[in-house]
């Protein structure tokens, strides 16, 4: 876990996350609530804000009941591949020729 900035913002602590673009909107709020989730474990509960400065986008994230779900279906889901005798079979996407872990399927 790598937490971008932590900042304070009219009194309040916010774990902030800075992207430099929406296009992984959805990934990128998981990856915020997944901090938010691990710190509420170690008994500290912030919210969080996505920051896209290009864009001048800033998000408000808050772990609530259904976005805690959510996650734990996710994690769920990660745990289930990680525990199995054989990784998935790799599909090539469109996404496929800017992502960080490519050569976890290619190589």
């Amino acid at each position: 876990m790598k937490i971008d900035i932590l900042k304070k913002r009219d009194g309040e602590l916010l774990v902030g996350e800075v992207k430099k673009t929406s296009k992984f909107e959805v990934a990128a709020k998981m990856q915020l609530a997944y901090y938010l989730y691990r710190l509420k474990e170690q008994g500290i509960e912030l919210d969080g804000e996505l920051l896209v400065p290009k864009e001048k986008k800033r998000e408000r994230i808050t772990l609530d009941d259904a976005l805690t779900q959510e996650l734990e279906t996710a994690i769920a889901e990660i745990e289930t591949i990680i525990n199995g005798d054989k990784p998935p079979v790799a599909e090539k996407t469109k996404y496929c020729g800017k992502c960080a872990y490519g050569d976890f399927c290619w190589s």
